[in-house]
């Protein structure tokens, strides 16, 4: 007897069925969100051929400044390993520049025996130029963001530049986006730290439900001719505890008593740091 069979025979499997889709979906959304832990959370996308996409991480085409854009984590980004200089438009699984004897000049062979890999991207007149972006959607409940950095790499170097900016955004798909970094193309082959600070974004990012990050190219390349192959690598961003100024959660219940008597008051306070409570 087939699914929809057994359904017509017994309504009541419709409850059953439904509650286990709803299941399969909450888990699908919990994967795809990285919850934040105290210390360094990195990525280093070496598992990219076996594992595909680290939890958290997506791709997206036709990012704009109030947009997330359209997903093509599976459908534009082949998770065997792709040279850096195959000219086709896509996000791809290369060579990271942080091997330690990589060299631009590398065979194919070489590119692919590397195990230190990165996630990267070619732009085409037709994919990703402008609109390019790796996000990473994370939760920062019951930490503090105190940094994040990445290593931004140029992978092959073409006539073609590209801008990419750091920014982040709140909630399923952020309408609004704050810049937090810049890399812009140096013309040479290799990888450069971007690193931005607390002092930077404040409390913005503290102890938040749904967050994104990502490195996204908004304007259009330069020149004509051919794009970069642009990739990040190390994707590290560090939190610890949330600490949050103490404040009285419950208040004591009022209480009748006789003048000169004695009075036991309680409180439930939460947060950090030394808590005084006086009533009058």
């Amino acid at each position: 007897m087939d699914i929809a069979s057994a359904l017509w025979l017994n309504p009541s499997m419709h409850r059953v069925v439904l509650r286990v889709c709803c299941l399969l979906a909450l888990a699908n959304v919990a994967r795809a969100q990285f919850q934040l832990t105290t210390g360094a959370n990195t990525t280093d996308f070496n598992s990219l051929a076996t594992t595909g996409l680290p939890t958290g991480w997506k791709v997206f085409t036709g990012a704009t400044t109030s947009a997330l854009g359209t997903d093509v984590s599976g459908t534009s980004f082949p998770s065997s390993a792709t040279t850096w200089g195959t000219t086709t438009g896509n996000f791809r699984n290369v060579a990271s520049a942080l091997n330690s004897v990589v060299n631009s000049g590398d065979s194919t062979a070489t590119q692919s025996a590397y195990t230190n890999r990165a996630i990267a991207i070619r732009q085409t007149a037709s994919f990703g130029d402008p609109g390019a972006a790796f996000a990473f959607n994370i939760s920062t409940a019951g930490v503090d963001v105190s940094s994040i950095s990445f290593s931004a790499q140029m992978l092959s170097v073409q006539t073609n530049s590209t801008a990419w900016s750091l920014q982040y955004g709140f909630g399923a798909n952020p309408s609004s986006w704050t810049t937090l970094a810049a890399y812009n193309d140096p013309g040479a082959f290799g990888a450069s730290t971007i690193t931005v600070t607390s002092s930077s974004f404040g409390s913005a990012l503290n102890n938040q439900p749904n967050v994104w990050l990502r490195v996204v190219a908004l304007t259009a390349t330069t020149v004509g001719g051919t794009r970069d192959t642009f990739g990040i690598d190390d994707f590290t961003t560090t939190a610890t505890v949330t600490t949050s100024p103490p404040n009285i959660v419950t208040q004591p219940p009022p209480q009748n008593v006789t003048p000169g008597a004695t009075v036991s008051l309680s409180v439930v306070a939460a947060g950090t740091g030394t808590l005084s409570y006086r009533s009058e």
